[in-house]
């Protein structure tokens, strides 16, 4: 992104109900998302790794970028139970959450783990 791109793109996060800056000791790090809410959950609107340049040659890494986004949403202290992201991807399995294509993307759901008892 060049500076005003950047600058443009943080004036629109700053009106987003939810946005998330990755990081790892303390130093900033992809991905960083942000997202809007609604009555059904979360909707990822804003979608941000470096290096981009523009589109993905790895399905994998995408996967797995887009696991780290929904984990943190999924399990944070006020957590959504469900989240909506705008990209038509195959699904893919995840410990505790089930993904499944739907019309409008990839839908993200924590599954309830059943205890005996």
């Amino acid at each position: 992104m060049s500076e005003t791109e950047a600058e443009a793109w943080i004036e629109k996060l700053k009106k987003l109900p939810v946005v998330r800056f990755s990081s790892n000791r303390g130093i900033t790090m992809s991905p960083h998302f942000a997202c809007n809410l609604d009555d059904s959950g979360i909707r990822m609107v804003e979608l941000v790794t470096f290096p981009f340049d523009g589109g993905w040659e790895n399905l994998a890494e995408l996967q797995e970028i887009l696991s780290i986004s929904t984990l943190a949403l999924l399990y944070e202290k006020n957590a959504a139970k469900d989240i909506v992201i705008p990209i038509h991807l195959p699904s893919w399995s995840m410990d505790g959450i089930n993904v499944q294509e739907v019309q409008d993307g990839l839908l993200f759901r924590k599954v309830m783990m059943q205890t005996n008892g």
